[in-house]
């Protein structure tokens, strides 16, 4: 995920939800018209840029930096490359392939994936690369999977189905409890529209 606050899945929402994915459309088909998650949901809801440099193979052609990626599993990875207090550019790079393969895009594989390395290479040179579009297309593409191969299990960004579906659908949502201490603008609305009867004012709070 892309926040220290871990989220709690609901394991009867992402199948219910898929039954109205049409794989044809790579959008959900409702009784009332169609909707489907777009880059700027991704923004308001996990505030990745949508803009910048796209994400392609090529990106860091111009980086001179050396990156060695290691061939270990994502449980050893972080582990065997933290060697020092001081930050090297391998273990800066390792950091964010790690966060790429294992929490935002959720690869199938169990070792991190050489496609990624470009993108945690201009990470760590603080270029801005957009980051929304790059997490839209692999939702999709798990989205189209899931939706036309029965496998036992499914890897990929699915779990951003419940977030869209909690912003647009409030009432499937759980209520927020009175005492939760709210950690974004999102649920400091929610805690005031849900709990305490009336949206919630920024005056409130600040």
């Amino acid at each position: 995920m892309t926040s220290k606050n871990g989220v709690l899945v609901n394991p009867v929402l992402l199948p219910a939800a898929i039954m109205f994915c049409s794989p044809a459309l790579n959008s959900f088909v409702f009784p009332k018209g169609f909707m489907t998650p777009t880059v700027e949901d991704v923004f308001a809801l996990l505030g990745l840029p949508p803009n910048g440099i796209m994400c392609h193979p090529n990106m860091d052609k111009w980086e001179t930096k050396k990156y060695e990626l290691p061939n270990v599993t994502l449980t050893d990875f972080i582990s065997l490359q933290c060697k020092s207090d001081l930050m090297s550019f391998q273990e800066e790079c390792s950091f964010f392939l790690y966060w790429i393969c294992k929490y935002l895009v959720n690869v199938s594989s169990t070792t991190s994936v050489a496609q990624f390395v470009p993108i945690a290479k201009n990470l760590d040179s603080n270029v801005k690369v957009a980051l929304a579009p790059f997490f839209l297309g692999h939702f999709y593409r798990s989205m189209f999977l899931y939706s036309t191969q029965q496998k036992n299990s499914h890897h990929g960004p699915l779990w951003f189905i419940q977030l869209w579906v909690y912003s647009y659908f409030p009432k499937l949502a759980p209520s927020p409890k009175r005492s939760q201490t709210p950690h974004t603008y999102g649920q400091m609305w929610m805690l005031g529209r849900y709990v305490l009867g009336s949206i919630s004012k920024f005056k409130n709070y600040f």
